[in-house]
């Protein structure tokens, strides 16, 4: 395959892949809504915890003694920890090794915090209830933002290729021909 295709290629999977993943589980886990994901949680043998925690921490995410535990700040609002449930759980499957696909040990936070959003974001977003989807949006600004920062870096992988590609061409193009002696 073609160094650059497989390039872009790489570049969509690195974006996609957490969302994916999070579409994957959902329906694994057999979650239609999100009154449906504590129970699936339960089923799946993760441990969902309210506890008092700051202001700026809506969660975290934790295996103790080999169990999967969600740590949840009882002080916020329901809509807003539903996001946090599907964010956290997404550190468990990309990160902590809770699935088959996790990668051992925890890339960048920056790029963990993006890949859990984006699990989060997709895992809501595919959710078939209109108004889960609206109050959850509302709640979780965050939520349209790593949606429009996805399609974003998703054109860019596939334009930059392409904008090098035309202006290599032109540039050739430009550039006289070798004369050829006979």
């Amino acid at each position: 395959m073609n160094s650059s295709l497989e390039a872009v290629l790489e570049g969509l999977e690195m974006i996609w892949a957490p969302g994916a993943e999070a579409v994957r589980v959902r329906q694994a886990l057999g979650v239609r809504s999100m009154a449906d994901m504590s129970a699936a949680l339960d089923r799946a043998g993760y441990e969902v915890c309210h506890v008092d925690l700051p202001d700026a921490v809506s969660g975290f995410a934790k295996v103790i003694e080999g169990q999967p535990v969600i740590v949840l700040n009882r002080a916020k609002s329901e809509p807003h920890l539903q996001f946090t449930v599907a964010h956290e759980l997404a550190h468990h499957i990309l990160h902590l090794g809770a699935s088959p696909g996790a990668q051992p040990g925890l890339p960048s936070v920056g790029i963990a915090e993006f890949q859990a959003h984006q699990f989060a974001a997709l895992w809501i977003l595919s959710l078939g209830d209109n108004q889960e989807r609206e109050v959850a949006l509302n709640q979780n600004p965050e939520l349209l933002f790593v949606a429009a920062a996805s399609l974003l870096m998703t054109a860019g992988v596939i334009l930059i290729p392409l904008l090098a590609h035309l202006w290599s061409s032109l540039v050739r193009a430009r550039l006289p021909r070798p004369v050829t002696g006979k």
